[in-house]
């Protein structure tokens, strides 16, 4: 096995590629990733090689060589590995991967897991984008959530923990609490945050006869709560009835029926908009009135 290190541009990757021949599948998602990374100025050299057997043809590295195509930005100091076993192919990317909770763990974040998961929902809002984009969503990279995360470890932390408290009470995950929670605090103060998370957690006296939006939605939640896997209904939409019934009640509506509402990547609830009325959405989940 010979290894040379090269400045590896488009045109050298378009030539490496001609060399790709009964390879997996392309991932278009992974090669977009790549190439943000590439064009951000992101991407870090860690010593993986672009590796070729000893018959000649490449056997690892063909998102990263799309990647550079697509984003005509060149790999600089690219370890290429030549004359590796015909057998090789089977251990390429048999590691574990590295998540986005082992880059935050790296720095000593507590509950670094489920507070990843709160942070990527909290970065695309603050990007204005969804938080349904997937798109947007998968162009994250760990150095973006470290960046994000790690100034505001201790803030983060504790909506981390007070999300996980609501949780065992009101079955609204985690996610899609802290994220409330946060963005609660960050347009309306800690105050507001607290009173509407209590009522979600406690309910309101007589909550269920005047249609308050806490007791509504923690009673719609506890009847459509299924704990097997393949019956939970997703953070997006938890996200979604939780954002739209904080709307009804900070703007002092009554909520008399609790939908999931249809959105997708362009058109998700906004916290603090104006209520719509919920009879023109569409109800995706069966049995939801309460």
């Amino acid at each position: 096995m010979q290894i040379e290190t090269v400045t590896i541009t488009p045109e050298i990757a378009e030539s490496y590629l001609q060399h790709n021949i009964g390879n997996r599948p392309l991932k278009k998602g992974k090669i977009e990733k790549f190439a943000f990374s590439l064009r951000q100025g992101q991407w870090v050299q860690n010593g993986a090689t672009i590796g070729f057997d000893v018959d000649g043809k490449l056997i690892d590295g063909q998102h990263r060589l799309k990647a550079v195509i697509i984003s005509e930005v060149a790999l600089v100091d690219q370890p290429v590995a030549r004359g590796l076993s015909l057998e090789a192919w089977r251990t390429i990317d048999d590691g574990t991967k590295r998540t986005d909770a082992d880059v935050l763990a790296r720095h000593g974040v507590p509950n670094a897991k489920g507070l990843a998961s709160i942070a990527k929902v909290l970065m695309l809002i603050e990007g204005e984008h969804s938080p349904y984009d997937k798109v947007q969503r998968n162009l994250i990279t760990k150095l973006d959530l470290e960046k994000w995360v790690v100034p505001k470890e201790t803030q983060l932390t504790e909506i981390y923990k007070e999300a996980a408290n609501a949780n065992q009470l009101c079955k609204f995950n985690t996610t899609a609490l802290g994220v409330m929670i946060y963005e609660i605090t960050r347009k309306y103060g800690a105050l507001t945050a607290t009173d509407f998370i209590e009522g979600l957690i406690e309910g309101v006296p007589d909550g269920l006869t005047t249609h308050d939006p806490r007791s509504m939605m923690k009673a719609w939640r506890l009847r459509n709560f299924r704990p097997k896997k393949g019956t939970t209904i997703k953070t997006e939409a938890q996200l979604a009835v939780l954002i739209n019934g904080f709307n009804y009640w900070i703007h002092g509506k009554k909520l008399k029926k609790v939908h999931q509402p249809s959105f997708d990547a362009t058109n998700f609830p906004v916290l603090g908009d104006k209520p719509e009325n919920f009879s023109k959405l569409e109800d995706l989940i069966e049995g939801t009135d309460v």
